[in-house]
């Protein structure tokens, strides 16, 4: 070799000499050290297999004397007992009644414990003697020694558990290091394993912001599980926590309320946890003629300020996906002129009718003339044309039409969100409530939730020090449907807000966004949209939905029965490329919603209050006739705390307003009338005693009005166009002219009538054409399809054919019917708030 070579191959070995791993201590005590710690972790082993084998054992002997094998439960016996017999805590643990009662638990007395080290003694004298013990007697008294030497923890379920909790990453929330995170459920082990449980423990991932599907059959525990992992995330991890839709049932503002349902507070016992709700903030929407006069003290009525905007944020509620760089550029010019004169929304409306007609505008940058140092700078301008936009009219109005609601405003509004001072209030959860937007409005609803998305990713986006932030979705496939589940004007806000969730699932991780959903079915949900969700939890499943789910995690056998098995709150976490089950999921520690009870009827129990249900349509017992409440002296109206007498007048019933009460057998005693009347502070405190769990947050009735009539935008009606000046606008064929007359909900089944059919057609049946829209019945076609019996045409006469093989098709006036911008039209027609 030569002296090249030799230097060569010197410095090859210096170079991965550097990175290779180096002892820090004497080599004896390296040795020693490694040794040492295969000694423990081989003792750790024998003594967990140990412990199973007992625990298989006595499992195996209460069997054997459950079928009147006494004699082979006997056997059995011996087995255990030499195992005991061995360890090295049995002669200490048998020295002391109090000892053997303290590793027994709270259940054990000391003579209880007493009794069962004489009769563990006797039965050693006897089966030295050659006799045996009463089996049954043996198995209870081999099982109390056992328990109190830990080999086993419960004689109903000997299984072994092991917690289910949210990855701890330590740097991000109130968890230290040294600290373990409250379960969110436990996985099962058979009581033979002899794994250590810590090894087995399973962790909800979440670093990158692992989006968290849930999937399960209804009421089988998906929207539950999901928001009881939410409250981890909130509570222990650093997590501000968003509960985004709400389906109308009233489910999300549940939040601030312990669970009141027997089964979920049976479930939280067994965690060894309490019914417990979040410190929660319910906003809503400030719309004219849909809030209702009295709400909760911790619903807040917000609006939007036109200085949250963005130009796609204004181009969502226009209903436009395309993204035209000339019409972003005109709407930027509007916001920021609108914004720099101080203006208000109504500036920027007229702005935008402005710029929306062909409009010269001017451009003006500054060059530096000469050379880079010394040189002198100069201004230069140029003209050009924007050419006219019917977008930037159907953004104008749609904005007029929600600033004449009350929704949008100018930025100077008390009621407007800041949507960065919401997310950096990490001790408050935010719900958005959307259900009180009148029949007609759903469309607006959606926009709403698309705002709020928008908002949330702008503020983290443009701060990366705010908190995470979870967004709770219940039922996903409702605002990312795979398939026509909405027509007319929603369609549009649909697509918008599949492009806001898409983004979302695919770079909310880099933007410290994370997305908890739920959906019945996997194929419900907008392909692009679900396949980003990392994390699944599986529940009840049937042969449909565990076909689907088995095409992309390849299930076995054994898994398939699992999961077409689980009881309700039963499950499969599949995270991080693994499968753990069974597991026993956590019940939501707060409320949820339940179809027979009316959501502010718990409310008020929840607050302290009795409360007379609607004898119609809750179930429950009415405390004032059952309870005798009747018979009191006086009764105090909550809300108002104004005294009433019995006899004269009683506590309404069902009433959504004024039904929550209290007696005086609920004040101290010597209370009168005169000390309660007009006395918050004595109704609180009455109150307070009778909460069957604490609260975080303040519930008392509270009347809104206060939170009104900030902003008053008004409009003639003589300027809104006619209906025949619609037609004409938006060239509406003259075969379906009388749709324009007919109410909104009617117009939207013609309109997703045809859009089906554009999609799916051919069809040969009315039922293949109504197929493909889950709520879509064939009904609904049959009524709009031939004529009438005067032989005028029916509504959807003019928008189909049928071709030569006899399948329906469209018509030229159908495929028209698809292209017209119908949102727009139903803005045109100002029948978004009817």
């Amino acid at each position: 070799m030569s002296e090249s070579q030799t230097h060569d191959s010197d410095a090859f070995e210096r170079k991965y000499q550097q990175i290779q791993s180096q002892d820090d201590a004497e080599i004896s005590d390296a040795v020693r050290g490694v040794i040492e710690a295969q000694r423990e972790r081989a003792a750790r082993e024998d003594t967990l297999q140990t412990e199973g084998y007992v625990r298989g054992l006595l499992k195996q002997a209460r069997s054997a004397i459950g079928s009147r094998e006494e004699r082979r439960a006997s056997e059995i016996m011996t087995h255990i007992r030499s195992v005991l017999e061995n360890d090295a805590d049995l002669e200490q643990m048998l020295q002391s009644p109090a000892a053997l009662a303290e590793n027994l638990g709270e259940e054990i007395t000391v003579e209880m414990a007493a009794r069962y080290r004489a009769t563990y003694q006797a039965h050693d004298r006897a089966r030295s003697q050659g006799r045996f013990p009463d089996a049954e007697e043996e198995a209870a008294t081999l099982s109390a020694v056992a328990q109190a030497l830990g080999y086993e923890n419960s004689i109903h379920d000997p299984s072994n558990w092991t917690p289910l909790v949210v990855e701890n990453l330590g740097h991000l929330g109130s968890l230290d290091e040294e600290e373990n995170p409250t379960p969110v459920g436990r996985r099962r082990l058979s009581a033979e394993n002899s794994d250590d449980l810590d090894a087995r423990k399973v962790e909800i991932p979440h670093d990158s912001c692992d989006h968290i599907l849930a999937c399960a059959l209804p009421r089988s525990g998906k929207d539950s599980t999901l928001t009881s992992i939410g409250m981890n995330l909130w509570e222990e991890h650093g997590y501000s926590y968003f509960s985004i839709f709400d389906d109308g049932r009233m489910e999300t503002p549940m939040l601030p309320i312990p669970t009141d349902e027997e089964v979920i507070q049976q479930n939280l016992d067994r965690l060894d946890q309490v019914p417990r709700g979040f410190d929660a903030e319910v906003l809503v929407p400030r719309m004219e003629d849909s809030v209702p006069d009295r709400l909760p003290a911790n619903f807040t009525q917000f609006t939007i300020g036109i200085d949250q905007l963005t130009p796609e944020m204004i181009l969502n509620f226009a209903g436009v996906n395309k993204r035209e760089g000339d019409v972003v550029h005109r709407i930027e010019q509007a916001l920021d002129e609108t914004l720099a004169n101080g203006g208000d929304v109504a500036e920027l409306i007229f702005k935008l009718n402005l710029y929306a007609r062909e409009t010269p505008a001017e451009v003006t940058w500054t060059e530096t003339v000469g050379e880079r140092e010394g040189g002198s700078t100069v201004t230069k301008t140029a003209e050009y044309k924007m050419p006219a936009s019917d977008v930037l009219t159907d953004a104008a109005n749609q904005l007029a039409r929600l600033a004449g609601d009350g929704l949008i405003t100018s930025p100077a509004a008390a009621t407007n969100i800041d949507m960065a001072e919401v997310i950096a209030d990490q001790e408050t959860a935010t719900v958005l409530c959307t259900s009180f937007l009148g029949r007609g409005q759903e469309p607006l609803k959606y926009y709403i939730i698309n705002l709020w998305l928008e908002l949330i990713w702008e503020a983290r986006e443009e701060n990366a020090r705010l908190p995470r932030a979870c967004l709770e979705i219940r039922e996903l496939k409702d605002l990312a449907p795979s398939k026509h589940g909405f027509g007319g004007g929603q369609t549009k806000a649909i697509r918008a807000l599949k492009q806001t969730l898409f983004r979302i699932g695919s770079r909310g991780g880099s933007r410290g966004i994370m997305m908890l959903a739920s959906t019945q079915k996997l194929n419900d949900v907008e392909k692009s949209i679900r396949q980003n969700f990392a994390t699944k939890v599986l529940l009840r499943q049937n042969e449909e939905g565990i076909e689907t789910l088995d095409r992309s995690h390849n299930f076995t056998d054994e898994e398939r029965r699992q999961l077409n098995q689980f009881s309700i709150g039963w499950g499969m976490v599949v995270a991080g490329g693994q499968k753990y089950y069974p597991v026993e999921l956590r019940g939501s520690p707060c409320a949820l919603s339940l179809k027979d009870e009316f959501w502010l009827d718990r409310y008020g129990l929840a607050f302290g209050a009795e409360v007379r249900p609607d004898p119609d349509n809750d179930n429950r017992h009415d405390p004032w006739v059952d309870g005798g409440d009747r018979h009191c002296n006086w009764w105090v109206h909550v809300p108002e705390r104004t005294v009433h007498d019995p006899a004269d007048e009683e506590p309404s019933v069902g009433d959504y307003y004024s039904q929550w009460y209290l007696t005086d057998a609920h004040f101290p005693d010597g209370t009168t009338a005169e000390d309660v009347a007009g006395n918050e502070a004595l109704v609180r405190s009455a109150l307070k005693d009778r909460r069957p769990y604490p609260l975080e947050t303040d519930l008392m009735l509270q009347s809104t009005e206060a939170e009104r009539g900030q902003e008053e935008v008004t409009f003639n009606p003589e300027d809104l166009p006619t209906v025949e000046e619609v037609a004409k606008d938006f060239e509406v064929p003259r075969q379906i002219r009388d749709w324009l007359d007919k109410d909104r909900d009617v117009r939207e089944k013609l309109v997703t009538a045809c859009e089906i059919l554009d999609e799916e057609g051919p069809v040969r049946t009315q039922s293949d054409w109504a197929a493909p829209h889950p709520d879509y019945k064939r009904g609904s076609l049959k009524n709009h399809i031939g004529v009438h019996d005067d032989g005028s045409p029916k509504n959807l006469e003019p928008c189909y054919k049928r071709t030569d093989n006899d399948e329906y098709d469209l018509s030229i006036v159908g495929e028209k019917v698809v292209e017209l911008p119908w949102d727009r039209i139903n803005v045109a027609l100002y029948e978004g708030d009817q």
